[in-house]
C-alpha cells in the first residue's frame, strides 16, 4: 500500500478505528485521541495527491533524467500545508544530494510521508 495514497489512508484509518489496537496501552483513550488528530491532520496536509502526483511520475523517465523527478516534487501542487512544504523541501534537497553522488533520487512513499 506504500504506492497508493488512497490505500495508505485506508490502512491508517482502519488502524485508528480498530479499538482493539489500543486496549492494552496505558492512557489508551488519550493515545487514540492524539493519534487520530495526527492522522487526520496528515490526511489534510497530503490532500488527494501527496508529495507528488503518481500520474505525472508515470510519464517521466526519472532513471535517465533524475532532474525531472526533482522538478516533479518541486512543482507538485495540492493542499500546501506548512508541513507538506517542509517535506517537499527536505525531499528536494535529499534528491539533489543523491544526484550529486550519482545515485538515483528516491522520493518518500506515502507511508514514509505519513
Amino acid at each position: 500500500f506504500r504506492e497508493s495514497l488512497p490505500l495508505t489512508k485506508e490502512h491508517y484509518q482502519a488502524y485508528i478505528e480498530n479499538k482493539a489496537n489500543f486496549v492494552r496501552l496505558p492512557h489508551a483513550k488519550k493515545q487514540l485521541e492524539v493519534l487520530t488528530h495526527l492522522i487526520e491532520a496528515t490526511f489534510l496536509a497530503v490532500g488527494e495527491v501527496g508529495i507528488f502526483d503518481p500520474a505525472r511520475l508515470a510519464e517521466i523517465d526519472f532513471l535517465n533524467q533524475p532532474e525531472l523527478l526533482v522538478q516533479l516534487v518541486t512543482e507538485s501542487s495540492g493542499h500546501e500545508s506548512r508541513d507538506l512544504l517542509k517535506m517537499k523541501e527536505v525531499t528536494k534537497n535529499w534528491m539533489d544530494y543523491m544526484i550529486s553522488r550519482n545515485f538515483p533520487p528516491l522520493t518518500p512513499h506515502h507511508v514514509q510521508t505519513f
